[in-house]
């Protein structure tokens, strides 16, 4: 704790000594709102010296300022929400009042006052000149607010305020993973609540960024909420630590009145029952969900002390997905072939002989018990101090299991699961405690302070149901081999993750004439202690059937502690951020404001990655000294300065146009997971050992405890003596992500309440993320020119034989470490600065009036990058990050798995009479970006599925692209398979995307899904009650289109994979001989693209899960 003390000194210094040095008119806090406007006398002269008073009428929290000479005032630090009464007085002048003022998070509500001279004083009369939450000269950059009520209507499955991030019109979402700021990397996202962060820092992809998020866990219950805001460049530099979307939410309170309510919400499967889609009935066990909970807040002290509640809770069980047999028989799953019962019978039987059960065929159902507390205290300690404390406790558990038809394959490094046994599943159990502190200080002279401190602890453990190795078995099955798996999954022997985060922020701000001046700074600090040790339990791949009744793998891998020790496994380390800002916000006159800020952040990891010496040696000596790597390497300390600048301007003077925009820098961290590959992979702790040919793959046994640490042949290695596959290190320049965003928009007030808003936004990356492999001397270069093949294609390898196996001996800098293939090679994290994405949104809003509310939006997004991110560890998403045809060093920005380029977005709620409520959300998306790829390894660069297809003129010449079985100028020779030929020439003409890309290897993700249309609707209807209490019954449809007609609604996502963007439609067996330059190799279509009786091409498959049917939700609410 010694680092949060004298670190902790530091922030209290910084803000004393601003204090001191700074004597502020528009502004708001970070985690409130704010009440601004000018006092004039009816010549319009300013009042100066009038006494302004704020009231919660809620809380009866009251606060008081003094305007200035210029007249105006500025109240901070309010919380968000009310209603609040403004009272107004002078000497002089009759004292005005205004009641019903909402404050909107990081918005300053603008109440203007005109005074009337007095002898006497007589009753207050109203204020006028409050404006409409829409114009405010502080809403500058782009950011959408969402207000509880719209949350509270809007039909949600999971009661998570992160749902609603869908209501922002420039949020889409990837084909997995968490929502995606305007087509940003999605885990360059923040999400703060009260002030304080609340991102799960490690980032794993499971999480979504959220704390429990692996486990289906949410951070708080909607009931807690009062208003969160979605912001992408606000020009507040408070406003920082993210270079993605800022999502910064703020909880309810008390106030004093006792209030409070109780809810249950009930899904199940029971409507489904019967159901066909794709024309077979929907395949899924039984499964329901149970929400519960309550809310209740109160006065523990009138007008001093509030508390409010909100815990809650629930019980689920979901279907796995993917193929199953019940009673004997294979799901109804026509587009995915299922692995016949005697051969799973025939596998359970041989592990039987090694004393080990697989475990079960059947369909599993996932349980997801889930606890959300959430208690709050607000104190006013006096008019001029408000305290607040609030506590969050979460523990979230969730089985983690699915089923899918992958193809097999016998490296043992890359998992490929298929139909998966019930002891490959596992248990995510997840822990979030968060406290965050928060003080609020308005002085009479206009000045004020918001002190943050939060401390946070994040636990995600994995809990396996066996010991055992993971074994993959291949199993023919229409024409191609897919995999069956059991034992216990790979990534999750000992898997343990912990997080420690302490930060405190203090903001000053400091009214001066026409000028508002904020200073603040902010201290970081997380430690992270991450065990992943990847195949600590072994891996074993067998080709068939046969291979494992004889105990012959055809692969086989291992992790274990180089030392010995299994406590070197684990990364362990810190990261610090320190920040500094201040900004102007000048209110040039009546029409325009301008603001103009500047924000330093300090990122520091404090602690050393060990240095692998041996590396280091056989390096220099591989390379002559023309390369070395230090594992030791991290990056320095650098001071990243974001300057911001934005403007509102009223053209009229009035509240029915304005034109806002700014320019600026934003900066965030990266996920640290990709920080802690370095401190876990040195090739001294978790070393990794592939054995992957047949003959050389040691004896099978199951047993985890005596898992062979050397191949066939070879002595095991001593303590630190191991050789491993690859090393992880990052550029010692690294800097954080750094974006440049730009933006500018236009509100015009409409008839009938309306509002349009028009907003465009432009991105480019100043420090974006690149991961690479280091070991790369290549590519091979010829006459001084890459080399690449008949296609165009990029070459890597020395030599690729007939069978596929890729020899690049002179293209990489290591081979082999202390005896084991340094296969994975030196992974680096570093920088890139191609990314960019830009959007234009257009939006028609109506705000709840006369029982009617409406919002219709659309937005164009484009996306590119260099690497679209989508894994958790570095060589993933070096692997699968790129699909390329040119060489690696070409950083070209291709269109990335975030774009969605095409949004429709419009929800609205009617209030009938009777008092029923009724809600429809639509949303129409383009589909999901992909690329087809080929399996195999066409480039020499030992990744496999990462080379696009070249898509033939003709695919039916077998002089442009050989589709069949044997191989030109080998034995029997090319034997074309004129079906599959045919098939495939169909293919490329069903799809535009392929066929305008004739003769040249396609672009990556150049081809998209079709786009997808959803409804929801949601019926509350209020019960009559007496004495002040509520009742209501809701019912929530999902996908109300498939439920008007079963066709409607589905989602057609790429038949080969859900998921991932690359679908590997061919598949390479081989290549004649000759130069690599004219060498033709010989492919198979996969079989799943077309029909076998007609050909016709099945490039999308609308699945028969529950993603594309219809559901049906209750919920009982009470309120008093």
């Amino acid at each position: 704790m010694r680092w949060i003390v004298g670190s902790g000194r530091a922030l209290v210094a910084a803000a004393f000594f601003t204090m001191l040095g700074t004597g502020v008119a528009r502004a708001q806090g970070v985690t409130t709102g704010a009440i601004s406007g000018k006092v004039t006398d009816k010549q319009g002269q300013p009042v100066g010296e009038a006494a302004v008073q704020v009231t919660n009428r809620g809380t009866g929290f009251t606060t008081s300022v003094r305007t200035r000479a210029n007249g105006q005032y500025l109240v901070q630090g309010l919380e968000v929400g009310g209603p609040y009464t403004v009272a107004v007085r002078a000497i002089g002048f009759q004292p005005l009042t205004r009641d019903q003022v909402d404050v909107r998070l990081s918005e300053a509500t603008r109440v203007d006052a005109q005074l009337t001279p007095q002898a006497i004083e007589l009753a207050a009369v109203p204020i006028l000149g409050e404006v409409t939450p829409d114009f405010a000269p502080t809403r500058q950059g782009i950011s959408t607010q969402i207000s509880d009520t719209l949350v509270q209507r809007i039909p949600t499955f999971s009661r998570d305020f992160i749902d609603q991030l869908k209501l922002a019109p420039q949020v889409v979402y990837p084909a997995s993973g968490a929502a995606s700021g305007a087509g940003a990397y999605n885990r360059f996202n923040t999400i703060t609540i009260d002030g304080a962060n609340q991102s799960e820092r490690f980032n794993l992809g499971a999480t979504g960024g959220v704390p429990g998020g692996s486990a289906g866990g949410k951070i708080i219950s909607l009931d807690a909420v009062k208003e969160f805001r979605v912001m992408f460049t606000p020009t507040d530099v408070r406003q920082g630590s993210f270079a993605g979307m800022l999502v910064n939410a703020v909880t309810k309170s008390g106030t004093n009145v006792l209030h409070g309510g109780a809810l249950f919400t009930y899904r199940n499967s029971d409507p489904l029952e019967g159901v066909q889609l794709v024309g077979v009935p929907l395949r899924t066990p039984a499964f329901n969900v149970k929400q519960y909970g309550f809310n209740l807040g109160g006065p523990i002290i009138k007008d001093r002390l509030q508390f409010f509640i909100a815990p809650e809770w629930q019980q689920r069980t979901d279907p796995a997905a993917g193929p199953y047999y019940l009673a004997g028989q294979p799901s109804p799953a026509p587009d995915d072939p299922v692995i016949p019962l005697d051969t799973l019978t025939r596998i359970s039987t041989a592990m039987g002989t090694y004393g080990f059960n697989p475990g079960s065929t059947a369909p599993v159902e996932k349980e997801t018990p889930l606890t959300n507390l959430f208690g709050r205290l607000d104190f006013q300690i006096s008019p001029v101090h408000r305290f607040v404390v609030r506590q969050i406790i979460n523990h979230d558990v969730q089985d983690d299991f699915s089923r899918n038809v992958n193809t097999f394959n016998a490296d043992p490094t890359v998992q490929n699961s298929g139909f998966r046994y019930s002891t490959n599943a596992f248990k995510r159990d997840a822990k979030n405690n968060s406290t965050t502190a928060q003080l609020y200080s308005n002085f009479a002279s206009g000045i004020s302070n918001e002190l943050i401190i939060g401390y946070n602890t994040i636990k995600d453990e994995r809990i396996v149901p066996v010991d055992a190795p993971e074994i993959t078995v291949g199993v023919l099955v229409g024409g191609l081999r897919r995999s069956v798996t059991f034992g216990t999954e790979q990534f999750s022997p000992g898997n343990l993750l912990k997080q420690t985060i302490f930060e405190a922020v203090d903001n000053v701000t400091i009214p001066r004439g026409a000028h508002t001046l904020t200073f603040g700074g902010r201290l970081d600090f997380t430690h992270i202690f991450n065990n992943f040790a990847q195949g600590s339990f072994g891996v074993y791949k067998f080709f068939n059937t046969d291979s494992l009744i004889a105990g012959r793998a055809a692969g086989y891998a291992v992790g274990y502690a180089n030392s010995q020790k299994a406590a070197d496994i684990p990364a362990d380390f810190h990261v610090k951020v320190f920040s500094l800002y201040g900004q102007d916000q000048w209110a040039v006159n009546d029409r325009l404001t301008i603001t103009a800020g500047l924000r330093a952040d300090i990122p520091t990891l404090p602690d050393t990655p060990t240095q692998n010496d041996t590396l280091r040696v056989k390096l220099d000596s591989a390379s002559g000294g023309a390369f070395t790597v230090n594992t030791s390497t991290k990056p320095g300390s650098s001071v990243l300065f974001s300057p911001r600048i934005g403007f509102n301007y009223n053209p009229g003077g009035r509240t029915a146009n304005q034109i806002r925009g700014g320019i600026g820098v934003f900066t965030g961290p990266p996920p640290y997971i990709l920080l802690g590959n370095a401190y876990a992979n040195t090739g001294l702790g978790l070393v990794r050992l592939a054995c992957t040919t047949p003959a050389t793959v040691p004896a099978f046994t199951v047993n985890v405890s005596a898992l062979p640490t050397s191949c066939a042949g070879q002595p095991a290695p001593g303590p630190g003596q191991a050789g491993t596959l690859g090393v992880n290190i990052t550029d010692p320049n690294f800097k954080y992500p750094q974006y440049l965003g730009i933006s500018a928009g236009f509100d015009r007030e409409l008839p009938a309440g309306f509002v349009l808003t028009v907003e465009g936004m432009y991105r480019k990356a100043i420090n974006g993320v690149l991961v690479k492999d280091a070991n790369f001397k290549g590519p091979r270069l010829v006459g001084g020119v890459p080399y690449t093949d008949r296609d165009g294609r990029v070459l890597y390898a020395d030599t690729i034989s007939a069978t596929g196996v890729v020899t690049d001996t002179l293209q990489r800098w290591l081979r082999t470490l202390r005896g084991v293939a340094f296969s994975e090679g030196i992974i680096e994290v570093t920088n890139q600065s191609k990314d960019y994405n830009y959007s234009i949104s257009t939006q028609l809003h109506r705000r709840f009036s006369n029982r009617f509310e409406a919002t219709a939006a659309y937005t164009y997004l484009k996306s590119m990058d260099v690497q679209s991110l989508t894994s958790d560890r570095a060589i993933s998403n070096f692997r699968n990050g790129r699909q390329l045809s040119v060489a690696h060093s070409d950083l070209e920005a291709t269109t990335s798995v975030f774009s969605r380029p095409h949004r429709i977005l419009a929800y609205g709620t009617y209030t009938l009479p009777s008092r029923t409520d009724i809600t429809l959300y639509y949303e129409g998306t383009s589909g999901v970006p992909f690329v087809y790829v080929t399996n195999g390894d066409l480039n020499g660069d030992l990744v496999n599925g990462n080379d696009p297809i070249y898509v033939p003129r003709n695919a039916k010449d077998p002089n442009e692209i050989q589709i069949g079985t044997g191989i030109q100028g080998v034995g029997t020779g090319f034997v074309q398979n004129v079906a599959a030929a045919q098939a495939f020439e169909n293919f490329i003409k069903s799809q535009p995307c392929l066929d305008r890309q004739r003769g040249r290897i396609m672009e990556r993700n150049s081809c998209r899904s079709p786009f997808q249309n959803r409804l929801d609707l949601s019926i509350r209807q209020a019960i009559p009650s007496i004495r002040g209490q509520a009742l209501s019954l809701q019912l929530d449809v999902f996908n109300f289109l498939n439920l008007l007609d079963p066709h409607w609604g589905q989602i057609k996502l790429p038949t080969l994979s859900p998921v991932f963007n690359n679908q590997s439609a061919l598949s390479q067996t081989g290549r004649n001989p000759g130069p690599l330059s004219q060498s033709i190799p010989t492919f198979t279509f996969d079989t799943r693209l077309y029909d076998a009786a007609t050909l016709n091409p099945k490039p999308f498959a609308a699945r028969s899960t529950l993603a594309s049917s219809y559901q049906v939700q209750l919920t009982l609410r009470y309120s008093f």
